[in-house]
């Protein structure tokens, strides 16, 4: 029986079945994609060309925008995965109901990283000035076993949070108990859920191969420059349109066999 619940978390399986999914609904996925990246990049390179404050808004509204394109991905992900057929605006306009639990877990983890890293900067930085008094190369192994201690504990809550957003629009969760509900559901099934995305980043380095054969073949020329500027934006565009779109769906394929499992193995 075990064996049964640990093969429905295998990492190649989930990878197929959300690459069938995804590749059903990939012209809707993409364009719900392409919606918000679009205005993205154009709001990004504003960002870049105009100082001040008006550079801070600029940057501001296009991870908003970026934050509710994810939003939207995972309530149409949710439907392709069920089966269920779904509209590119209503998956667009229903965003807004999780947009702020989402934005919620959102700002939780980086707010979680930069108190780690800093209880770990100031006692690393105390215990350095009491320890090298007495023995300088001492005082550095020590900051050396703080910095590791201190990753490990990122990495550590990094992986079982992964899900966190994906349980605000799946279940509608506020963000605290997303990242609660997240912790639960990968804390017995860590490497599935790390192979899961490692499948997926061999994926990624795999679809950016013809862009690097292209830059190779072309970069040598007079304006190489600007033919790889234009090579990587139509790249980035092409491929993120067909890539994102399948991150979100093996997050709900994920998210759904781990939920399965875990409440399979409660009623056992």
């Amino acid at each position: 029986m075990a064996d049964v619940k640990r093969e429905a978390v295998y990492p190649f399986l989930i990878f197929k079945e959300a690459g069938r999914i995804c590749r059903q609904n990939l012209a809707k996925l993409s364009a719900i994609y392409l919606i918000f990246y679009i205005p993205y990049l154009f709001l990004s390179g504003l960002a870049i060309v105009l100082p001040g404050d008006q550079s801070n808004m600029l940057g501001i509204i296009a991870t908003l925008l970026g934050l509710w394109s994810s939003v939207a991905l995972l309530v149409a992900a949710n439907k392709a995965v069920r089966g269920e057929t779904f509209r590119i605006g209503e998956s667009a306009i229903g965003a807004k109901q999780y947009f702020l639990s989402y934005l919620g877990v959102n700002l939780l983890i980086p707010i979680f990283i930069i108190g780690v890293l800093f209880a770990w900067g100031s006692f690393a930085l105390g215990n350095f000035i009491l320890v090298a008094k007495i023995n300088v190369i001492a005082a550095f192994v020590l900051q050396i076993v703080f910095f590791v201690a201190a990753i490990c504990l990122l990495v550590y809550f990094m992986i079982r949070w992964a899900l966190g957003g994906a349980a605000c629009v799946l279940e509608n969760m506020r963000p605290v108990d997303a990242l609660k509900r997240s912790r639960i559901l990968i804390k017995d099934y860590v490497n599935p859920v790390v192979g899961e995305y490692f499948l997926f980043i061999m994926a990624t380095l795999l679809a950016a191969i013809p862009y690097l054969v292209l830059v190779s073949i072309l970069g040598n020329s007079k304006d190489g420059m600007e033919i790889e500027m234009l090579i990587g934006a139509v790249n980035n565009i092409i491929i993120n349109s067909m890539l994102i779109p399948f991150m979100f769906i093996i997050m709900v394929v994920l998210y759904k066999k781990l939920k399965e499992v875990n409440e399979a193995n409660v009623r056992a």
